[in-house]
């Protein structure tokens, strides 16, 4: 995702879309994106097959660009997918073929996790709220990924656990 839209923050972009269908927001979204940063798949960057708002819901935030697209294009940064091994100077890949290269950054991406800490009727809710947990007093916070941004959402969670807490 650009941090920008054409000048608009792309929270605020998230914000205005929020209300609209998802099926259109889906539809919409890689459209716009297209325009904003160019089509990627000639970068090895291929576009998901799930529109931005489900992959959202299943945990997949998007990553706000902030000029690794633009080194991605200019060739100071590789995209190099199907690895099978790493070799002393660079990697082999599925197809057979070699490639030498001094780094490897290996973007697996993030996923928030309490499995193992909470049980499932324990979990925290979109609002960060959970009437099981709240007899318990534990609330969660930051664990859903909004496209309306992170930091904004934790901020509206955190709201409606004090007041759940004043209650």
């Amino acid at each position: 995702m650009p941090r920008q839209l054409f000048g608009v923050p792309i929270q605020m972009v998230g914000i205005a879309s929020r209300p609209m269908p998802r099926a259109l927001n889906d539809w919409m979204f890689p459209k716009i994106l297209d325009l904003a940063l160019g089509r990627l798949e000639r970068y090895g960057i291929v576009r998901p097959k799930e529109g931005i708002l489900k992959q959202i819901d299943a945990g997949r935030i998007p990553v706000i660009d902030v000029g690794t697209v633009a080194a991605i294009k200019a060739g100071r940064i590789g995209i190099l997918p199907d690895i099978v091994r790493f070799t002393e100077d660079g990697a082999t890949f599925a197809g057979g073929q070699e490639q030498n290269f001094d780094a490897v950054i290996f973007a697996t991406g993030y996923r928030p996790g309490y499995d193992g800490i909470l049980p499932a009727e324990l979990r925290p809710g979109k609002s960060g709220v959970n009437p099981g947990a709240t007899a318990l007093g534990v609330y969660l916070v930051g664990f859903y990924n909004p496209v309306t941004g992170l930091l904004r959402e934790i901020g509206i969670e955190a709201q409606a656990v004090a007041r759940d807490i004043a209650g």
